[in-house]
């Protein structure tokens, strides 16, 4: 240690004498670190970091895919139609929960100026499925959906900013598209679903999904409308999850009417985490290279300063090795070392 210290003495005595230069790389290595850092945290937060989710490593997305549609490489499910989501939930058997949802854009009014903001419609399961108790009253049941009771649970963000935090908010009347509805419930702070990675339009309350007559009617079996999340069983794989609804679904593909006999469904059993981050993935790779591009020239930068400033002290160098220093003594004063000489 004593050793590294002497070492380290005429760098700092140097740095003292040239605040210009000691000021500039400063600042260069700090913009380029403190940038890189920045942009490694969201990426670490988006990429790499699992759903804030109870066992989130068990949560998967069944969706279809069609023949002939527009698939990603990797076989991204899709989407479903209502009458798949009742089916899917009814008679699968490898899902400790499956549930439907899909988001709608609705007027919100009776909590002051009218806003357009986003809802989503989903069946009671999904709430299990994620396993995130309210953090007041609760979440609507299954027999609230059967019976199209308008009830609604609002996020956080919405309960602060649209009711004030009022703790009595349970209970309160709000009007969706003009229509009634009973607020039962308000979700924690960190709450957030469907998670819509990068964007800053979020869902702002859930209410059941109450799947009307025409919903669930043959007509409706060609209309990919909604999107499916499940919890697996322990112990069960998304291959055997996947085989399951493969089996389910060659009953849906039996009922569909004559005019889509044609079309040919797979449904796809896919990691949530995957599915959250696919859009964005992208997007985040590019950022973080161009962070590091800025990196890397940030200390090419430092780098010729250094050199610039090895040029100017050529001439300085020279004349302490004629009168004898040592070269690895070239940062010590030049007082010291002509009266050692």
């Amino acid at each position: 240690m004593p050793r590294i210290l002497s070492a380290l003495k005429p760098v700092f005595r140097q740095l003292y004498k040239s605040p210009g230069f000691t000021a500039t790389a400063v600042l260069l290595l700090a913009f380029g670190i403190g940038v890189t850092t920045a942009i490694f945290s969201i990426v670490d937060g988006v990429l790499l970091s699992p759903l804030p989710f109870p066992d989130a490593s068990r949560l998967v997305t069944l969706g279809d895919q069609l023949s002939g549609g527009h698939m990603g490489e990797h076989g991204d499910p899709g989407w479903v139609t209502s009458p798949e989501v009742v089916t899917y939930q009814r008679d699968t058997h490898s899902f400790q929960s499956l549930g439907g949802f899909g988001l709608e854009q609705d007027e919100l009014s009776g909590t002051g100026k009218p806003a357009q903001i986003i809802a989503a419609r989903m069946t009671p399961s999904v709430f299990s499925v994620l396993g995130v108790a309210p953090l007041m009253g609760r979440v609507f049941t299954p027999q609230e959906d059967t019976q199209k009771t308008q009830v609604v649970v609002l996020s956080y963000a919405t309960w602060k900013s649209r009711f004030n935090a009022n703790p009595d908010v349970i209970g309160t009347r709000i009007d969706l598209n003009r229509r009634p509805y009973i607020v039962v419930g308000v979700m924690p702070r960190n709450f957030e679903f469907p998670i819509n990675a990068g964007r800053l339009n979020r869902c702002e309350l859930w209410v059941p999904m109450s799947f009307s007559a025409d919903e669930l009617s043959l007509e409706q079996e060609g209309n990919w409308n909604f999107l499916m999340v499940g919890r697996l069983k322990p112990g069960i794989t998304m291959a055997q999850a996947q085989d399951d609804a493969r089996r389910v679904a060659a009953q849906v593909v039996r009922n569909y009417p004559p005019d889509l006999s044609t079309i040919h469904i797979r449904p796809v059993v896919y990691p949530l985490h995957e599915i959250t981050v696919e859009q964005i993935r992208p997007l985040l790779h590019m950022l973080f290279l161009a962070v590091a591009v800025m990196l890397l020239i940030a200390c090419a930068n430092l780098a010729g300063l250094l050199l610039v400033r090895a040029i100017r002290r050529q001439r300085e160098m020279a004349v302490r090795l004629a009168l004898g220093a040592p070269a690895r003594y070239w940062g010590r004063p030049f007082s010291k070392v002509s009266s050692s000489a």
